[in-house]
């Protein structure tokens, strides 16, 4: 059983747990909220009664940690919100972001330079997935070329637009459209996607020199503030897992994934929240991404 690290938020205070050591069936995870969330109001004498509840629910999240989202759905629904059971599973839910790649108008609107097949399909799917839970963060990745960017074709004499050339630095590159070049309509987020003040901003692809699709090699804006790489962000964050959706499947989106697992992190890609360039490219990248370990749904 794999070993984690439980953290019961209390009155502002994080109460570090030691590893769990035994697994316990799914079955008993109301029970074992319940028991955990109840002996938060206890006094200190029953702080191991306290600690034992905690790594035993948390085994059971790790094993399945959908039932624990639907658990939390249903209480929720029944205005349980505020209870000490709620208050203490949400607190196990506390280490996973939201990734949004792309969602801009080049990408998603039909008028867009880029425009990705069916990109207005996915606005629906990704709002929904905004909303199904509250995040610890939710990140909002954006293209930010300027006009001299080395993808676009228009700067690259003798290539072919879809097509790879072979950069000046040896490097393999698609010759792009423009697209997504600062300050224009295409690289503002499309009007219908919902994004809050409180979004951490990645601006990638902002060296003219250089391709840039993972949202791990831009730049990391928290409150408007300049803050360096995501990674480094998400874990000074607490965050341990991420969940992607946005646009390109078989661009952006897998090289974000990608790039995220080989950071350490656990990564599931929502394909229903996604849309590819082609059904070709994006079934490849199914495939690449499902090797790496990461989940698919």
């Amino acid at each position: 059983t794999k070993n984690t690290f439980f953290c019961c938020k209390r009155g502002g205070k994080k109460l570090n747990r030691a590893p769990a050591q035994n697994s316990v069936p799914m079955s008993t995870l109301a029970n074992l909220i319940a028991e955990a969330a109840s002996a938060t109001k206890e006094t200190r004498a029953h702080h191991e009664r306290l600690a034992a509840a905690s790594r035993a629910a948390t085994l059971a999240y790790e094993a399945d940690r959908s039932r624990l989202v639907e658990m939390l759905k249903g209480m929720r629904e029944a205005g349980r919100d505020q209870e000490e059971e709620y208050l203490f599973a949400a607190s196990m839910l506390d280490d996973e972001a939201l990734i949004e790649v792309d969602c801009q108008n080049d990408f998603v609107h039909h008028k867009g330079s880029l425009y990705v097949r069916e990109g207005e399909y996915g606005i629906a799917p990704i709002n929904a997935l905004r909303a199904s839970r509250k995040w610890a963060k939710v990140v909002v990745t954006k293209d930010a070329h300027s006009a001299k960017h080395c993808s676009f074709q228009v700067n690259n004499p003798g290539s072919v637009l879809f097509q790879e050339f072979t950069l000046p630095t040896g490097v393999k590159q698609v010759a792009w459209p423009e697209h997504c070049v600062v300050g224009s309509w295409g690289s503002m987020i499309h009007s219908d996607i919902v994004v809050e003040p409180t979004d951490w901003v990645v601006h990638k692809g902002e060296d003219d020199t250089k391709e840039a699709y993972s949202a791990f090699e831009g730049r990391t804006l928290i409150d408007g503030v300049s803050s360096g790489n995501l990674a480094d962000c998400l874990r000074a964050s607490g965050i341990n897992r991420v969940i992607i959706c946005g646009y390109a499947t078989d661009y952006c989106v897998r090289a974000t994934a990608l790039d995220a697992v080989a950071r350490g992190f656990t990564v599931k890609v929502v394909l229903g929240a996604c849309r590819g360039v082609s059904e070709e490219t994006s079934a490849k990248a199914i495939a690449e991404m499902r090797a790496a370990n990461i989940i698919i749904e």
